[in-house]
């Protein structure tokens, strides 16, 4: 199929009997809405068989998806998502929320090791911070040759959680780590994990930073630094009380009803138009709403 590139587009109203899926955050309120129905200029002569395998209509033959290589970034695509939806259910940017570096002074190029040191870090902190659950995102740091970790932490029995990073490094016991306060309100944030590897100052990796949890979020589901993964290893964990968001699909009707009758409101909307790169002609539009309580 061709390659396609994105651009926003104009709003246009859901129709009230089309099939919606709808995404359900906890921490938030919000119910996100998305609608992915609007195939036009060729993709109606698409027909999908299974995973692997594809029947091109118009040309009337059967087409294989894409490589191994390929198919490998699809997965790691699917898994980012399943990530994002549980971020955004489960941390907000609260008091009682942290985002954590953990890297190694000597690179390491085992996963099981890396896995293994962080299993070890996390017995001993839930050993002292009682009621802390986590998610991390596992990363090949390029430049070292090197796994390393971010991770959010949530005290879910306490409105505050603080942690200095002093105290994060020595309970790590490998290397470099930063402790950064998260914020609801705070967008643009830059996350600079390359700062605690070019000092070994412990009053620079010491300062606390406060980040966007929105930024934070984007940061851990980011696909780049994740491909070396191999496919046998998970790209993510988390602590077992952390839940997905509740998603359905209804009609948009349905769902319309519901929101008003429930006091939220449309806060935000946005489409985006999928062009083909060679034709420039519109493959899909997709409309997004997030719906939040007044």
């Amino acid at each position: 199929m061709s390659s396609v590139f994105f651009q926003d587009g104009e709003n246009y109203r859901i129709d009230r009997s089309k099939k919606i899926k709808i995404t359900r955050y906890d921490v938030s309120g919000d119910a996100e809405i998305i609608d992915t129905s609007n195939k036009v200029n060729g993709l109606k002569d698409i027909e999908k068989i299974s995973k692997n395998m594809y029947f091109d209509k118009k040309k009337n033959r059967y087409v294989r998806y894409k490589s191994d290589d390929e198919k490998t970034e699809d997965s790691l695509r699917k898994s980012m998502k399943v990530l994002n939806n549980k971020l955004k259910n489960n941390f907000n940017g609260g008091s009682n929320e942290l985002f954590i570096t953990l890297t190694t002074t000597v690179p390491v190029t085992d996963v099981a090791e890396i896995k293994l040191y962080f299993e070890q870090f996390w017995e001993k902190l839930k050993s002292i911070y009682n009621g802390l659950e986590y998610a991390y995102v596992l990363e090949w740091q390029e430049q070292r040759n090197s796994w390393h970790f971010h991770l959010l932490l949530k005290d879910i029995k306490n409105p505050v959680l603080y942690i200095p990073n002093s105290k994060i490094e020595l309970l790590w016991g490998k290397g470099y780590t930063k402790t950064s306060r998260v914020s609801a309100d705070l967008k643009y944030n830059s996350i600079d994990e390359e700062e605690i590897l070019k000092y070994d100052d412990r009053d620079i990796r010491n300062t606390v930073q406060i980040l966007g949890i929105k930024r934070v979020i984007s940061y851990m589901c980011k696909m780049k630094s994740k491909k070396s993964i191999p496919r046998y290893v998970r790209c993510f964990e988390t602590s077992r009380n952390l839940k997905s968001p509740q998603i359905e699909v209804k009609t948009y009707g349905d769902i319309y009803d519901e929101m008003i009758e429930n006091n939220y409101q449309l806060s935000k909307e946005r489409t985006t138009l999928v062009r083909d790169v060679k034709t420039k002609a519109i493959v899909n539009k997709i409309k997004k709403e997030v719906w939040s309580i007044k």
